[in-house]
């Protein structure tokens, strides 16, 4: 079965309040909660689009595959959508010793501003 896995999302950016980080990104407070707790069986194509679209992420880093028994051990490129548990980002950060810290962010700082770069290129063109 198919489903929405936003935790991904909040472990990539080191979101421990999911309903907070989601009414930020412009959701109402029931819609982020919806989201965050997951209890309904419809999910719109149009939703799963707007929040690639405000996570900047694509619908493979929100679906997770979730086989039943007899699934498991199929050969499928489903197998790719089985949630993997990854540490928060500031947990892996907070394992680096300062020196590694500072390379961290200044090479967090060259992509920022070379992403930045690209955009404004792109749309004066």
């Amino acid at each position: 079965m198919l489903r929405i896995n936003l935790s991904r999302i909040f472990r990539a950016f080191a979101v421990h309040r999911p309903t907070r980080f989601l009414v930020e990104k412009g959701y109402t407070y029931s819609t982020a909660q919806r989201l965050v707790v997951m209890n309904h069986s419809r999910f719109r194509l149009e939703d799963l689009e707007q929040l690639c679209l405000r996570m900047g992420c694509t619908p493979n880093d929100i679906l997770e595959w979730v086989p039943n028994q007899d699934q498991v051990s199929l050969d499928t490129p489903l197998q790719q959508l089985r949630f993997k548990p990854e540490p928060y980002f500031d947990q892996l950060l907070n394992k680096l010793d300062y020196g590694d810290q500072l390379e961290l962010q200044r090479l967090m700082e060259e992509r920022i501003a070379q992403k930045k770069g690209a955009a404004e290129k792109g749309a004066k063109e």
